[in-house]
């Protein structure tokens, strides 16, 4: 029987006890674990805050430019079609682009893949199928990053795409899709965090069209929040790590979570037996939300998780 070897990490020095005096030396030693040695990052990790510790959207360096290309096929009224993905990222990713358009008064569809018959990430057939349906723009969320062939397939085809993603890239610069590409993991992208989930993305890039809009302000603002308990979800389901800019979407999105109006949501928390003698946290969209979301493409399509977070009828809700 192979024998066992611990990798136990370093025990915190008497220096680095003594410079935070005031926390308990374990705590100390679950910081230092994790890589937070100095005080901002402690303060950070410890009290997330909303208007200090989220960066500008468009810091992504495609931001402008894709912000740019989706206001202009809205103001022409092309139809926009939003693809997503059939996991509860992908799912709340799509949910996120999607509201944000409708909002927007854009003319927007959806096109979540069947997880057995096309898989992940865009196909051709689904391409030719989106393009008869008379799209001008795609957006994907939450992949197409190694979907070069596809990607120019629809430019052929006479239609924009914009990659919006947070998977790895291909290492080689020329495998990667010719088009406009918001994904903080690109070995060239300049944005501070590189961890965010396919919703963070999403909501990034909603985030930079909410604030580029004609809106009102109080309504960008009420847009924005409702957008929160969705990217909640995506990020804890996808298992990024709860560091930086993840830390402060799980905590906004956690308070909006706890007194959603989302009817959808709603009966998915009653259904669930959730919220009745204490709030939601992050555990729970873990091990009781997101795998019920999940559920959905992979006992049928994920369509029907999809429906289910932005239905604005009770009847529906319930059914879903």
């Amino acid at each position: 029987m192979q024998q066992r070897q611990w990798q136990i990490l370093p025990k915190i020095s008497k220096n680095f006890v003594n410079k935070f005096p005031e926390f308990n030396q374990v705590v100390l030693q679950l910081l230092f674990n994790r890589g937070l040695r100095e005080k901002d990052k402690i303060e950070e990790f410890l009290n997330p805050d909303y208007g200090r510790d989220l960066h500008d959207p468009f810091l992504f360096s495609n931001m402008k430019a894709a912000v740019n290309l989706i206001i202009k096929h809205i103001k022409k009224q092309n139809k926009v079609m939003v693809y997503g993905d059939y996991d509860a990222d992908g799912v709340t990713a799509a949910a996120v682009m999607y509201e944000t358009l409708v909002a927007l008064k854009g003319k927007v569809d959806i096109y979540i893949p069947y997880r057995i018959s096309e898989g992940y990430g865009l196909n051709k057939e689904a391409v030719k199928k989106i393009f008869d349906m008379g799209t001008k723009l795609i957006i994907t969320v939450d992949g197409g990053i190694r979907n070069k062939e596809e990607v120019e397939y629809a430019r052929q085809l006479g239609m924009d795409i914009i990659i919006s993603d947070h998977h790895v890239a291909p290492e080689n610069k020329q495998d990667l899709p010719d088009c406009l590409i918001i994904n903080p993991m690109l070995a060239s992208e300049k944005y501070p965090f590189k961890f965010l989930a396919g919703a963070g993305v999403a909501f990034k890039l909603a985030i930079a069209l909410i604030n580029k809009s004609t809106l009102p302000e109080i309504n960008k603002k009420r847009l924005e929040e409702k957008l929160f308990d969705l990217v909640l979800i995506g990020t804890v389901a996808d298992c990024v790590s709860l560091l930086e800019e993840n830390r402060v979407l799980v905590k906004k999105g956690l308070a909006i979570l706890n007194k959603t109006k989302r009817l959808g949501l709603k009966k998915l928390i009653e259904a669930a037996r959730l919220n009745i003698t204490k709030d939601i946290d992050a555990w729970n969209i873990g091990w009781q939300i997101a795998p019920r979301l999940n559920a959905a493409g992979r006992m049928g399509h994920a369509n029907t998780a999809f429906e289910l977070l932005i239905t604005k009828e009770i009847t529906e809700a319930e059914t879903l």
